[in-house]
């Protein structure tokens, strides 16, 4: 379980966690990545992470859920910016009707 003094931290630590987090699971299998090696790159103090988490696999879990909301964060970005892109190049080829039906404010 993450706890709430996690998400309690400033948003700078959080990142700094996670973003250590993702690089020891990504250079290293599950079974061999380091809570010691992530709190070093971190800068946090190896007391704290059990403040924290209750255990690796709850660190793990969240950096897989951060990354998949990254990932879905951009394809909706690029699928916003493809509709835009879409909806303007049909008005000024002059499909109005079209516009209008796709249009989020239409």
């Amino acid at each position: 379980m993450v706890h709430a003094t996690f998400f309690r931290l400033s948003e700078e630590k959080r990142e700094r966690i996670l973003a250590a987090a993702r690089r020891e699971f990504s250079e290293h299998v599950y079974e061999k990545s380091s809570i010691n090696r992530i709190l070093d790159e971190a800068g946090v103090p190896k007391g704290s992470f059990y403040q924290y988490f209750d255990d690796k696999s709850d660190l793990f879990f969240l950096c897989i859920r951060s990354v998949y909301k990254k990932i879905l964060d951009a394809r909706s970005r690029n699928h916003e910016d493809l509709l835009g892109a879409g909806m303007l190049r049909m008005k000024e080829l002059g499909y109005d009707r079209g516009y209008q039906l796709f249009s989020v404010s239409g």
